[in-house]
């Protein structure tokens, strides 16, 4: 069996992947509940292109008395979408995924499983290319996907509007997950490029053209997260730190909305004092706890979390301020910060422009 360069540059890609897996499991560090959702998804991913490269030009007679199995383990790509948005909402709120809450998603995989081996387990001589569940499929698929993929697009927005500060590490997750749904929004057009070539019209001649695009793609979409996987390592070591906390979810979450509630309802971010400890003894929770729920939920370190609430404030105040009559000295006092320079320096963060520029955006 000869080897054509697409089916060798698979094999690299293949490999690549396999290798960071393998890295990953190493370092028990880098053992989180979001970093197994990566290993999946990495390792289906193996899967899919294996399948795919069985069933490629020139090698998929060698594999005809296994075609039933490989067009099965297909129908693996309804898995990955549903692993991307639970990798999604992991990585912008540690915990998220609850296997019993979520396993609705896994469903649309089990049913079409189900269902293909039923109809697969009479038929002798069972080939791909000249099966007519190759459009059902497809079809099923490139659907499936594709409403994950907007669904993801929207989390990451979503995170993008809402996140209070741009710190070094939030940036880190929204351009991870970013590199992600492009990377996989690439391979959906080419999947659907072949869906077309291949399944609808059946161009076979264009097969060799439809592979080089896909197993092309597939080593430039591993190497690019090969790559940023060591640039982006923020979100790998993503709460490594609390791998032995105590705390559970239920806790966390407890002890998150107390905090939510004093904010909201004391308002305790416009006490320039607050600190870590002095919060820990009001809500009578150790530090470390503290520490680890602000940073689990907001992505956060306290005294950014803190100042979140004290710009949401201010921008309030900005806006009301030919109603109020409040000098900008006097809205940064009011809200909880010291100096100016740190009022300032925040603001900007948050917003891009400075509390005077943002005054005057809303001055009759």
């Amino acid at each position: 069996m000869s080897l054509a360069v697409p089916h060798i540059i698979a094999l690299i890609a293949i490999s690549q992947a396999a290798f960071l897996i393998v890295y990953i499991l190493s370092k028990k560090r880098l053992q989180s509940q979001n970093n197994i959702v990566f290993i999946l998804i990495l390792f289906i991913f193996i899967v899919l292109v294996l399948t795919n490269l069985a069933n490629s030009y020139k090698i998929y007679v060698h594999f005809i008395s296994y075609h039933k199995i490989i067009f099965i383990l297909r129908q693996l790509s309804l898995i990955i979408p549903p692993l991307l948005f639970i990798y999604a909402q992991n990585v912008f709120s540690p915990g998220y995924f609850k296997f019993g809450k979520h396993f609705f998603h896994f469903l649309p995989f089990l049913f079409v499983v189900a269902y293909y081996i039923v109809k697969l387990i009479p038929l002798d001589n069972f080939i791909i290319a000249l099966s007519p569940f190759r459009i059902s499929s497809g079809t099923i698929i490139l659907a499936q996907n594709l409403i994950y993929l907007v669904w993801i697009g929207f989390i990451i927005n979503k995170y993008k509007k809402n996140s209070n500060l741009k710190d070094k590490s939030s940036i880190s997750r929204k351009n991870w997950l970013r590199l992600m749904l492009i990377a996989f929004i690439v391979l959906w057009l080419v999947q659907f490029n072949s869906f077309i070539v291949m399944d609808l019209y059946r161009k076979y001649k264009l097969c060799p053209y439809t592979s080089s695009l896909y197993f092309g793609s597939v080593f430039i979409i591993i190497n690019v997260i090969l790559y940023n996987a060591v640039d982006i390592s923020d979100v790998f070591k993503q709460n490594i730190k609390y791998v032995y906390s105590k705390l559970s979810p239920k806790q966390i979450d407890k002890i998150y909305s107390n905090i939510e509630m004093l904010m909201n309802k004391e308002r305790l971010y416009n006490n320039p004092d607050l600190t870590l400890s002095s919060l820990s003894t009001i809500i009578s929770v150790p530090q470390k706890y503290l520490s680890q729920v602000i940073n689990e939920k907001t992505n956060h370190s306290f005294n950014d979390f803190i100042n979140s609430y004290r710009i949401k404030e201010s921008k309030k105040l900005l806006k009301e301020s030919h109603k109020n009559r409040l000098t900008i000295s006097e809205i940064l006092y009011e809200v909880g910060f010291n100096t100016r320079s740190s009022f300032y320096k925040c603001f900007k963060e948050n917003t891009g422009i400075t509390p005077t520029e943002y005054r005057k955006k809303y001055i009759l």
